[in-house]
């Protein structure tokens, strides 16, 4: 009897950690789209995958560059995932993720703010231990689309003292997880005045 409840729990936890693994890399997905981290958003997906966002279907690498192409006329993004649905087949899982997305947009008369209701619905795969998105398609449930009306680059009224993030490599998340990694306070400083 105990032996039976020690492999119950045995297989509980290895199938909560697997399922942690599978929302980190959900995780990684948002964080490496709206900080415009492409290598992040590759590692996500193996090679072979296919992505369906509608507008796009193909490889991760045909991903990327669409995204690259569509990020170029948007001014910040926010990806606010929900814990995710996960029902898990051996090497193989079906995950369900409601997820909100504010867009920025940068358009010929000012700039506007898109929202939309979407969900991921993918389908990861196990290889080597590892668990990444083999298929995902985008599934959009709504969308609501209103004209900002202060121009994007007037809009910060939060003054100088408060920490604004930005996209790409000067987001403070980046000065953070350099000193994390590098273990020194000087880090931060590096990364502020450009010397990273």
């Amino acid at each position: 009897m105990n032996d039976e409840r020690g492999q119950a729990r045995s297989s509980t936890l290895e199938d909560l950690i697997d399922k942690q693994d599978i929302q980190e890399v959900i995780l990684r997905y948002v964080h490496g789209v709206d900080r415009l981290d492409w290598e992040l958003v590759r590692d996500c997906y193996w090679p072979d995958a296919v992505d369906d966002h509608g507008a796009f279907r193909g490889d991760p690498e045909g991903f990327i560059e669409w995204g690259r192409c569509l990020k170029a006329s948007t001014v910040s993004t926010t990806h606010q995932v929900s814990p995710s649905l996960i029902v898990l087949d051996g090497d193989h899982a079906q995950v369900e993720t409601y997820c909100l997305a504010f867009h920025r947009q940068e358009i010929d008369r000012g700039a506007r703010d898109a929202v939309m209701g979407v969900r991921y619905a993918d389908r990861f795969e196990r290889r080597g231990g590892q668990w990444r998105i083999l298929e995902r398609t985008a599934i959009w449930d709504w969308l609501r689309v209103d004209d900002v009306a202060v121009p994007a680059d007037e809009e910060w009224s939060f003054g100088p003292d408060h920490v604004r993030g930005s996209r790409g490599v000067h987001d403070m998340i980046h000065a953070l997880a350099i000193k994390l990694h590098a273990h020194a306070p000087s880090a931060v400083l590096a990364s502020e005045t450009g010397d990273v």
